[in-house]
């Protein structure tokens, strides 16, 4: 069997979980690799036997996806001309990780597809969403953006049948954990500066900020600015005493599997983390939803009543794996009924 694996690439979070999954898939199948996007930083242990250009996603001034603003700037011309030329036609089965492109050509060529990501989880009415919530054009994103036959969801909880427990990477599995004095910080969606003077003001804790503005590692009072490094925020993540992060999907897992205490501030107006978050809380991690006048009291409270939240997820590759093989052959028999 032929698999092509595709990863939508925006951030380090779909990567992530392919570079996690890859040694298991590969004692399965022969498997090629296809990227879409620029935006990662991750080196992965294979190559990517396709790249391609797919959709780039525009940000409001929050740090959120703009949904109307990526559409707008969508060049329909160049998308239609990568789905044309994207050989799904030469697999048996498209493993799709909120990839556009071979997406909707394996949509149409007739290609079995399978979504396997975070995002697919979101199409169970089952899977937390806040309260009331509007956002009609993100949850019509979410379930339009990259259309398969059939999926496989990861979340926090198995809120459906089809939805597993996150893939937990090697280096976070096979950790020995330890409580140090610091707390890990990711919020790329804040500046350098305001992450400084925020922080700063909490001379009771220590802190270790990863962010992307920074070029060399540096100390300022009782904050420790690191540039992004896989190897080292592990290490961060490992021997800290709490997290404190945006809402989005990887580091919050991580943080549950390590039994770590954590702060999350979803980004605004971001649907998905918005729903991260939602559904974490509800697990017993610290949400700080709205930004504000009062967002610094309310980050004084929440460091006061900080408690560790255990999660074991388990070691379940074989799992979806077998899952989705199990899909495909029930997807390419119905291929074949159509087409006769």
């Amino acid at each position: 069997m032929k698999i092509l694996y595709s990863i939508q690439g925006t951030g380090n979070g779909h990567l992530s979980r392919a570079i996690s999954i890859h040694p298991y898939l590969s004692k399965y199948a022969a498997v090629d690799y296809l990227i879409s996007g620029s935006n990662f930083s991750l080196n992965a242990p294979f190559d990517f036997r396709y790249h391609l250009q797919g959709i780039s996603f525009k940000y409001n001034s929050k740090g959120g996806i703009d949904y109307l603003s990526t559409l707008r700037n969508l060049d329909l011309k160049s998308f239609h001309k990568e789905i044309d030329r994207s050989p799904v036609e030469d697999y048996d089965l498209v493993i799709n990780d909120f990839e556009p492109i071979s997406a909707w050509a394996c949509n149409r060529k007739n290609v079995p597809c399978i979504a396997m990501s975070h995002q697919a989880s979101f199409l169970s009415s089952k899977t937390p969403i806040p309260a009331n919530s509007m956002d009609i054009v993100a949850q019509m994103v979410l379930k339009k953006f990259a259309p398969a036959h059939d999926k496989i969801g990861f979340h926090f909880k198995s809120y459906d049948q089809f939805i597993y427990t996150p893939v937990i990477k090697d280096a976070i599995r096979e950790a020995n954990i330890r409580i140090g004095d610091h707390i890990t910080v990711y919020l790329p969606s804040f500046g350098l500066f305001y992450l400084r003077n925020l922080l700063s003001s909490f001379t009771n804790y220590q802190f270790q900020v990863f962010h992307a503005e920074v070029e060399e590692d540096l100390k300022y009072k009782n904050i420790e600015f690191k540039g992004i490094s896989q190897m080292s925020f592990n290490e961060s993540l490992i021997n800290c005493k709490a997290v404190i992060a945006n809402a989005g999907f990887e580091i919050p897992s991580e943080a549950f599997y390590l039994g770590k205490p954590m702060i999350l501030i979803p980004i605004q107006r971001q649907f998905e983390q918005i729903c991260n978050a939602t559904a974490a809380s509800l697990l017993g991690a610290q949400v700080i939803f709205k930004l504000g006048d009062s967002f610094r009291n309310q980050l004084e409270h929440a460091l006061q009543f900080l408690h560790p939240i255990k999660l074991n997820f388990p070691l379940h590759f074989h799992l979806f794996i077998e899952d989705a093989l199990e899909k495909a052959d029930r997807i390419r028999a119905k291929i074949r009924v159509k087409t006769i």
